[in-house]
């Protein structure tokens, strides 16, 4: 199964999806678009289940912005796991913490000012998500970020400073392409 995130029906991945899954008949395709159906199957994930290198996409959905990005979480402090979460596409490096619960999780992302070459470009957020021992997933994931962003040296053009995310991460894999 595949995640399915609703923003990417229109992007230029789903507009190349034909030609990949004929590349890719005998393999899994890892991105799929349209519908709403979540590739978290199991039981909700623990914090041990956590533990370990995670790889996904990030994706802002008013835009065509992705990033392929990295979790490995080295520390647990109670039921949090924290650790560092990298965006590939622009080498910047924050961190991201996940509770666990009995039916979902809570996720909150730092990225602090310094965290790319834009001075004052700094973004944290939280919002609840899907996991279990293989899979993480956050839909509708809103995000807030100052003008500074936008700069030279920043993560987007033009004069937005709010966007929602959809991400998802698999656990043991390198991320896939946007």
């Amino acid at each position: 199964m595949s995640p399915k995130i609703p923003a990417m029906r229109n992007s230029a991945v789903c507009r190349a999806l034909p030609v990949l899954a004929f590349v890719l008949v005998a393999g899994t395709v890892f991105i799929s678009c349209g519908g709403s159906k979540s590739n978290v199957t199991g039981p909700s994930a623990t914090v041990s289940d956590l533990v370990g290198s995670w790889g996904g996409l990030f994706q802002i959905q008013e835009t065509d912005w992705c990033s392929q990005i990295t979790w490995t979480p080295p520390t647990q402090s109670g039921a949090t796991v924290t650790g560092p979460l990298e965006f590939l596409l622009v080498r910047a490096k924050g961190t991201a913490a996940v509770t666990p619960s009995s039916s979902d999780i809570s996720v909150a992302l730092n990225f602090p000012n310094g965290f790319i070459a834009a001075p004052g470009c700094s973004i944290t957020a939280s919002a609840p998500g899907k996991a279990d021992a293989n899979n993480l997933e956050v839909d509708n994931f809103p995000l807030q970020w100052p003008a500074a962003c936008n700069s030279s040296g920043g993560l987007f053009s033009g004069p937005r400073t709010s966007g929602t995310a959809s991400f998802f991460l698999k656990k043991g894999v390198s991320p896939p392409r946007c």
